[in-house]
């Protein structure tokens, strides 16, 4: 639809999130063909009518599927803290609340990166199975069981 005929309202105030332009979009007595339609129903079983419908990511069950973008979100900012405080540990600072004068001498400090480490890595490896388990589901034209839809939930 023409994005002349919608009107945007300013409604997203959310902390940070300013920048994303999240506003509402209204339209008032629009008509939309069938063909941009879908119903909820559709999204949640996987089906699509749209012209990529062969393809396998049109064909994931959106309720199954969705998490995922939020999850790569959140494993990449993981990611992303993680190099900026090593960037900031190679500068040699001293803990403000330790003895240590550089925060590479302390073996907590270590441990806790370490520790970091391996969370940031079992998320990036949890979420990189349920999407193998999705895109396996899909490609294959099967259905996912409920155990493993529950343990793509849990991933």
């Amino acid at each position: 639809m023409p994005t002349s005929e919608l009107k945007i309202e300013d409604t997203w105030y959310v902390a940070g999130m300013a920048g994303t332009g999240s506003n509402t979009f209204v339209g008032k007595d629009i008509f939309v063909p069938e063909h941009r339609t879908m119903l909820i129903s559709e999204m949640i079983s996987g089906f699509s009518r749209s012209d990529h419908s062969d393809e396998p990511l049109y064909r994931a069950p959106l309720i199954t599927a969705l998490p995922l973008g939020i999850c790569a979100a959140a494993v990449g900012m993981a990611e992303a803290a993680f190099d900026l405080t090593l960037e900031n540990l190679e500068r040699g600072r001293p803990i403000v609340t330790s003895l240590y004068t550089d925060a590479r001498q302390s073996p907590s400090y270590q441990l806790n990166l370490a520790d970091t480490r391996g969370l940031i890595d079992s998320a990036r490896l949890h979420t990189m199975r349920a999407a193998s388990d999705i895109d396996r589901s899909v490609s294959d034209g099967t259905s996912m069981t409920d155990l493993e839809r529950a343990r793509v939930r849990l991933d």
